[in-house]
């Protein structure tokens, strides 16, 4: 580069001293050393940039990191919290079952140490003199007092240890009834779902035996696991009132009261028969359905015979059944229900019987 103006020249000449107005080359010189500091600096510009942006980006990669760590400690924590819980509850179990067994430990010493003392007490007034014979009068006399009044401590505390147990217990049996409630309430909801499906394609596949035969096939697996489900719910409700019977017996053993006893025993009979009830309307259940089956088949063979005449009458019968069908569901809910709550029946009773009537209708229209 070639500096022409003097002005230019007298700039340089100001900007660097010692520098002669005649020398040119160097002038230039100069002001490519400059241009060189200016790229210079650009590129650190440019570098820098670039690392800032790769420590940012670094950064927001270990943010995310820590997020995801944070996260499933989270997780853990609560799953630790979970099993903790678990153990508690196991924990408190074990405690009272020990506190239970210290108490009759408990009473059996006293027990042993009374007749102890008894004895003692006999010994000293065959060997004393007359005089003395008050005297011990009076200490057995004070000595069966603070007996008593032990004896009536432990049995409060024998008492209260007691209720303790059967408040747990029934809390116990309170959670299963829910469950099994609620399973079976999730059944009966499966049920009528299934059903409402069969319904659907039954309306849809008009069209050929194949179909017709498919839908049958259908049905009679809904059968099967409608069965199946009925032999769930049995073996829940006896499940159920084996625990309560076992209960009972270890109450009965606990506290050997007559009265109490007598009305163990009564709950048990009632127990009983609720368990008879439950295994005849199962039958009963089971019965309807076969004869349903029965008439399914019927009506495959009739279809075979007839085919397009007949169909509308098959889904007039199979609406029908799928009627009946609800309406025992209903039924054995209600009967469940009032095994459950032993309420008045006759509400009950009327209940079902509008239920009853509400469905003959629908199924009539």
């Amino acid at each position: 580069m070639t500096l022409s103006s003097t002005q230019q020249e007298e700039d340089l000449c100001i900007f660097v001293p010692n520098f002669p107005p005649t020398a040119k080359p160097i002038k230039g010189l100069i002001t490519m050393m400059m241009m060189m500091m200016m790229m210079m600096m650009m590129m650190m510009m440019m570098m820098m940039m670039m690392m800032m942006m790769m420590m940012m980006m670094m950064m927001m990669m270990m943010m995310m990191m820590m997020m995801m760590m944070m996260m499933m400690m989270m997780l853990m924590m609560l799953m630790l919290m979970m099993m903790m819980m678990m153990m508690m509850m196991m924990m408190m179990m074990m405690m009272m079952m020990m506190m239970m067994m210290m108490m009759m430990m408990m009473m059996i010493m006293m027990m042993m140490m009374m007749m102890m003392m008894m004895m003692m007490m006999m010994l000293l007034l065959l060997l004393l003199l007359l005089l003395l014979l008050l005297m011990m009068m009076m200490m057995m006399m004070m000595m069966m007092m603070m007996m008593m009044l032990m004896m009536l401590m432990l049995m409060m505390m024998m008492m209260m240890m007691m209720m303790m147990m059967m408040m747990m217990m029934m809390m116990m049996m309170m959670m299963m009834m829910m469950m099994m409630m609620m399973m079976m309430m999730m059944m009966m909801m499966m049920m009528m779902m299934m059903m409402m499906m069969m319904m659907m394609m039954m309306m849809m596949m008009m069209t050929t035996t194949m179909m017709t035969m498919m839908m049958m096939m259908m049905m009679m697996m809904m059968m099967m696991m409608m069965m199946m489900m009925m032999m769930m719910m049995m073996m829940m409700m006896m499940m159920m009132m084996m625990m309560m019977m076992m209960m009972v017996v270890v109450v009965m053993m606990m506290m050997m009261m007559v009265v109490v006893v007598m009305m163990m025993m009564m709950i048990m009979m009632m127990m009983m028969m609720m368990i008879m009830m439950m295994m005849m309307m199962m039958m009963m259940m089971m019965m309807m359905m076969m004869m349903m089956m029965m008439m399914m088949m019927m009506m495959m063979m009739m279809m075979m015979m007839m085919m397009m005449m007949m169909m509308m009458m098959m889904m007039m019968m199979m609406m029908m059944m799928m009627m009946m069908m609800m309406m025992m569901m209903m039924m054995m809910v209600m009967v469940m229900m009032m095994m459950i709550t032993t309420t008045t029946t006759t509400t009950t009773m009327m209940m079902m019987m509008m239920m009853m009537m509400m469905m003959m209708m629908i199924s009539l229209s």
